[in-house]
Formats: C-alpha cells, sequence, structure tokens
C-alpha cells in the first residue's frame, strides 16, 4: 500500500463511529474463522479464531448492558445472541461442527451487515 492509501486508511479507522467499529470487528472475526477452518496445517487456528471471537462477543455484550439510551429490546437480544455465541463455541471446541462454524460466521456476517445498514450479509 502507497504512503496516501495508507494516510486514508488510517484517517478512515480515525473517522468510524462505533457501528463501524464493531461491524468491522464481526467481519474480521468471521474472516479470521473461515481461514482457520480452512486451515489443516494449524491445529490451533480454529481455536483461537473462535476464542478471539468470543471475546468480541464478550465485549458487545458488556457494552450492550452499559447502554442505558439503547432500548430494552436491543440490550436484551444482544445478550442473549452473545449467550449463544459463547455456548455454540464451546460446543464447537468439543465437537467440531462444521454447521456450527458457519452458524457463528454467518451471525457475524449478518449483525455487521444490520450495523451498516445493509440488508444482506458483510
Amino acid at each position: 500500500m502507497n504512503a496516501p492509501a495508507r494516510a486514508y486508511a488510517r484517517t478512515a479507522r480515525i473517522a468510524m463511529t462505533t457501528r463501524e467499529i464493531e461491524a468491522s470487528l464481526l467481519v474480521q472475526c468471521a474472516v479470521d474463522i473461515e481461514r482457520a477452518r480452512a486451515c489443516t496445517d494449524d491445529a490451533r487456528a480454529l481455536p483461537d479464531a473462535l476464542t478471539t471471537n468470543c471475546r468480541v462477543w464478550h465485549e458487545l455484550a458488556e457494552g450492550a448492558a452499559a447502554n442505558d439510551a439503547a432500548p430494552i429490546e436491543l440490550r436484551a437480544g444482544t445478550l442473549r445472541l452473545a449467550r449463544f455465541v459463547m455456548s455454540s463455541t464451546r460446543k464447537i471446541l468439543e465437537t467440531s461442527d462444521p454447521v456450527a462454524v458457519q452458524t457463528l460466521v454467518d451471525i457475524n456476517r449478518t449483525l455487521a451487515a444490520g450495523l451498516r445498514g445493509s440488508a444482506g450479509p458483510a
């Protein structure tokens, strides 16, 4: 990447809203999980990607719980979804269920699209 492109990327990151940051984190986690799932030579890749995803969801849940300005339905929905993601992650780590892995990727991409105001998955 050339210097002007790097400067633009740095400025774009600074100007991101909280929703855009959350969406970017969710998409990055989805990409990392997909890459890890395809990586057959590193047994830790998928567990590490899933753990990072859980950390992001933990932060999203804490943010939702602390955001008194958000509607109660939104906060409750975010907390339920975070619990589902964390519970599913534990099951995936025990069973390596590829359908459950794809479900987490789909959840991240769909929520990211919603945060960005688009109709389909990011």
